[in-house]
């Protein structure tokens, strides 16, 4: 699903994909997860989402390794950050990850302006020699996390309306959409 934000005068087109790199038994999910990697491999930024209520998973260390792999940036969201209960592991997430992890409440609207910032700070640092026209692309950056970690309402927050279905369901994002 995709959408677009604009921050400091940049279109940013902002994509959010299904959870990532488990293991699936049917084609629908294993299918999805393809086509999610296929927009990963082609963002100009990075998103990767944890959820702040648990330490980080087996899950989210594969996608870590994944990440760790590939040439684009990336930067790293606590979601469910609304408690002090999420203190320790974001600060675990960070010794793990090994840079700073950006704490947000996305259904209360905490935290937005700093990944804001950290989007801006990190979309600064890619070549975009256009003019601030509307021929200018827009840069890419796309959310990744296991299934059911935030990514959809983080997303619909910064996209400012409801364009990823919410449910406690895991797999309720199965694909990419332009939209």
């Amino acid at each position: 699903i995709f959408g677009e934000i604009t921050i400091k005068n940049r279109v940013i087109q902002l994509a959010d994909g299904p959870g990532v790199f488990e293991h699936f038994d049917d084609v629908l999910n294993s299918q999805a997860q393809e086509n999610a990697i296929n927009v990963f491999a082609n963002a100009a930024l990075l998103i990767f989402v944890v959820d702040s209520l648990l330490p980080m998973t087996k899950e989210d260390r594969n996608i870590l390794q994944w990440l760790r792999k590939q040439p684009v940036p990336f930067i790293a969201v606590a979601t469910k950050a609304d408690g002090r209960d999420s203190n320790d592991n974001i600060e675990e997430a960070s010794r793990t990850i090994g840079k700073e992890v950006i704490p947000v409440a996305a259904l209360q609207g905490r935290g937005l302006h700093e990944l804001q910032v950290a989007i801006s700070n990190n979309t600064n640092l890619i070549n975009d020699t256009a003019p601030l026209n509307e021929s200018r692309k827009p840069i890419k950056v796309a959310l990744l996390g296991r299934p059911n970690v935030g990514k959809s309402s983080l997303f619909n927050h910064l996209a400012g309306e409801s364009l990823s279905l919410i449910s406690d369901i895991p797999g309720t994002t199965r694909d990419p959409v332009d939209t």
